[in-house]
């Protein structure tokens, strides 16, 4: 079944999957067996009442939590999803084909949808900060994800390609340099509103310059 998922995903044969998508089929092996997804673009997903056995606990424990980068080693100021606050309807993912992410996993929510995930930083000291997102690349990502800096200079707002590869190490992009203050405005805000394809959801770090 997940061969043959993939088989119909990149329109290929079985004997080309175990060439040159077996890395994803393994992923897809590694997850347990009440993963599902509505069609084979889509990111496995477990029922929301799916309780696992302790081994497969275990194994998704091994694969994800140890797998995932440590916020606290990231320098500067550092949100994961885990602490953004959310609105909306935001699926909670770990999908190991996707790493590197920040942390356990990422969250992510669909086109039509308009929930958002707010990061809301203190500042203790004034200056430059330069603002890096982080995300996981997938063909179902959306092209205009939105983003809305709020700073000391006031809100910008900017979108993100989440087709594309981020160009920095362990999946950040740059969105540019801001001024922030102690007792200003530090938020970092993605998606609000519908886009072209899933909005993805992982960490926002805050560089000092």
């Amino acid at each position: 079944g997940k061969a043959a998922s993939l088989c119909i995903k990149h329109s290929t044969t079985p004997r080309a999957i175990y060439h040159s998508h077996f890395p994803e089929l393994q992923a897809l092996l590694k997850l347990p067996g009440a993963a599902r997804r509505d069609n084979v673009n889509d990111e496995p997903k477990l029922p929301a009442d799916y309780k696992p056995l302790p081994t497969q606990v275990t194994a998704v424990a091994t694969e994800n939590f140890e797998a995932g980068i440590d916020p606290k080693k990231l320098p500067g100021l550092v949100l994961d999803d885990a602490q953004a606050k959310l609105t909306g309807k935001w699926t909670t993912g770990g999908n190991p084909s996707l790493q590197p992410y920040v942390g356990a996993g990422y969250r992510y929510r669909g086109a039509k949808e308009d929930g958002a995930a707010r990061y809301e930083f203190t500042i203790e000291k004034a200056g430059d900060y330069e603002v890096r997102v982080s995300y996981s690349p997938h063909e179902n990502r959306a092209t205009n994800t939105r983003v809305a800096i709020e700073s000391a200079d006031g809100v910008k707002e900017t979108t993100i390609n989440q087709r594309n590869k981020p160009p920095l190490p362990q999946n950040f992009i740059s969105l540019g340099v801001f001024k922030f203050a102690p007792g200003k405005p530090a938020v970092i805000t993605l998606g609000g509103k519908p886009a072209d394809g899933n909005v993805h959801a992982d960490a926002v770090q805050l560089l000092p310059k």
